[in-house]
């Protein structure tokens, strides 16, 4: 992902609450920023929240056996993640 740097001009109490947000979420205040971009982009529809511990909860299930989980780890991730394995 290629990234732009820009520089927005918030309200003082707009800022704090962004940045009590993303501390809230384990995000950075950048990634909370994305989010609410791509969610404005996408019409409104309402980009997933991800935080640490929804990273966190992933750890661990390459353990699972299968022999081809180094070389096909994309959709054995997608899979595990469609099944619910990071909620």
């Amino acid at each position: 992902m290629r990234l732009a740097r820009t520089q927005v001009y918030l309200e003082k109490y707009q800022h704090e609450a962004l940045k009590q947000e993303a501390k809230a979420g384990s995000i950075s205040l950048a990634e909370l920023f994305r989010g609410i971009v791509k969610e404005h982009l996408s019409g409104g529809k309402k980009a997933a929240k991800l935080n640490k511990d929804m990273y966190m909860s992933i750890v661990g299930i390459g353990i699972s056996g299968e022999a081809d989980t180094s070389v096909n780890h994309d959709a054995h991730m997608g899979k595990a993640v469609a099944n619910g394995h990071s909620r």
